[in-house]
């Protein structure tokens, strides 16, 4: 479930690009500047956010991460406003079988069971979003031979466009290849976006827009997980890390994923990204080594809405201990203020 506030906002920090990246040593806000001379202000929609993912999981949708979006701007010192916000949900991940360590499992069937009259009744009142869970090669794209072509997804947006209900495609890739936009699946991501964009115009079918879902490769180690959602800096922390540092694999991340919501600019089509929180440390310490250690990266760019995770029940996993329902403010308050 995600909590969103409303309007543009601006980033702090100045994390420095990979060397070689960019002619430019800093970064003028996350939506990204044509020069070093502009500092625009992050451009993170049109309803436009960041987002931080809320901690209930709800019985009626499987979501991802939830987030609360800060207006106004990420300003030390500026206090934040205070704006309503808007229900909705990261929903289609319920798939019966599901098993990351069976590769198969990618394509068994969604169930779509919950989705009765009345959960449609609600979504269309509050004109709900849905930010629904699109499987390259499984939903859209060229399904590989032997495997079942699927359509529940796509009776799902059908559904949501004739009943007026906003749905965005939330891009995942296959488990092996690594399922969300981790650093080494950057140019499998962008054919998934060009992909997901010919099928809406193929099948006629409306998106507000796509998201992607900028975190470590699925199967990340535990010992790494538990690490990045901890964040002490200890020994155990350099030792888990160090065989990932790569800045010349994030560079060239970095290149890509920065094209992706350029190149849907072209072809009007929205993209926002959901990352991890550990982006957030970076933008605050002026660096982007969180982000190399943990294989992924959050360029600027024109991303239409950027949405921070804080998933309560993924710290309460990997720490060991429930941290209870105020993380969802605690993260807004450390990384935000």
């Amino acid at each position: 479930m995600q909590a969103q506030r409303n309007r543009d906002r601006a980033v702090s920090g100045t994390p420095r690009a990979p060397i070689g990246c960019y002619s430019v040593a800093t970064i003028a806000g996350m939506t990204g500047a044509d020069s070093a001379g502009r500092a625009p202000r992050a451009r993170l929609g049109g309803a436009a956010p960041l987002a931080i993912a809320v901690a209930f999981a709800v019985a009626l949708i499987a979501p991802q991460a939830a987030a609360a979006e800060v207006v106004g701007g990420i300003d030390p010192g500026k206090p934040l406003t205070r704006e309503p916000t808007t229900i909705g949900f990261w929903a289609g991940e319920t798939v019966p079988g599901t098993d990351w360590h069976l590769p198969d499992t990618y394509w068994n069937p969604r169930s779509t069971r919950l989705y009765t009259p009345d959960l449609w009744r609600v979504l269309r009142r509050y004109r709900i979003p849905l930010y629904f869970n699109l499987r390259y090669k499984r939903d859209f794209g060229v399904v590989p031979p032997g495997k079942p072509v699927r359509d529940d997804a796509l009776r799902i947006i059908r559904t949501a466009n004739r009943l007026g209900v906003p749905v965005w495609g939330w891009v995942l890739i296959p488990y092996t290849d690594g399922y969300w936009a981790w650093e080494g699946a950057a140019s499998q991501q962008f054919r998934a976006v060009k992909s997901l964009v010919h099928w809406t115009r193929t099948k006629h079918v409306r998106l507000e827009g796509l998201a992607l879902d900028p975190e470590p490769r699925l199967l990340t180690p535990f010992e790494s997980t538990a690490a990045i959602m901890g964040g002490d800096g200890g020994a155990s922390f350099s030792t888990v890390f160090e065989p990932t540092i790569d800045p010349a694999q994030q560079c060239a991340a970095w290149r890509t994923y920065a094209r992706i919501p350029r190149w849907a600019e072209q072809h009007h089509t929205l993209v926002s990204a959901a990352p991890m929180p550990a982006a957030l440390d970076d933008v605050r310490d002026g660096s982007l080594a969180l982000q190399d250690a943990s294989s992924f990266v959050l360029p600027p760019a024109p991303w239409h809405e950027i949405f921070f995770q804080a998933y309560r029940s993924v710290f309460a996993y990997y720490s060991g201990h429930d941290p209870g329902p105020g993380i969802v403010g605690q993260r807004i308050e450390k990384d935000i203020d």
